[in-house]
């Protein structure tokens, strides 16, 4: 049996969508930083992936100064650096902690890092 090329069709915002498009926030290295979107008027389900991606990109980042060799910097010796992987870690830590701090405010104190699904999440309204 012959197996014929396999050619996927992806729409473009799908592929943006996962990739992060090209005018959010990338470093030198073209490594993403998290989106531009002010929190406050984002929507729930936008909240909750931006921050389980930044969760990766963390990840992998921490990874990167492991194989750097600077694991055992403490994250406050790493916000006191300039250079681009230090940058790198301090912007998706800055983006995470105002996605997290949006969270709090829709939330209260006591939650669990991401809003719930469904409806009443949503940004706040102003009155």
């Amino acid at each position: 049996m012959k197996i014929t090329d396999l050619h996927i069709y992806i729409p473009d915002g799908l592929m943006q969508h996962a990739l992060g498009s090209a005018d959010q926030p990338r470093d030198a290295n073209g490594r993403w930083s998290g989106g531009s979107a002010d929190p406050a008027g984002m929507k729930a389900h936008e909240i909750n992936s931006e921050l389980d991606r930044l969760d990766k990109v963390s990840s992998k980042a921490t990874q990167e100064m492991i194989d750097a060799g600077r694991g055992y910097e403490k994250p406050s010796e790493t916000r006191t650096k300039n250079d681009p992987l230090a940058n790198h870690i301090n912007s998706v830590n800055d983006r995470s902690q105002a996605l997290r701090n949006e969270v709090t405010r829709r939330m209260g104190p006591n939650n669990n890092g991401h809003l719930p699904p469904g409806r009443g999440f949503g940004p706040i309204k102003k009155l």
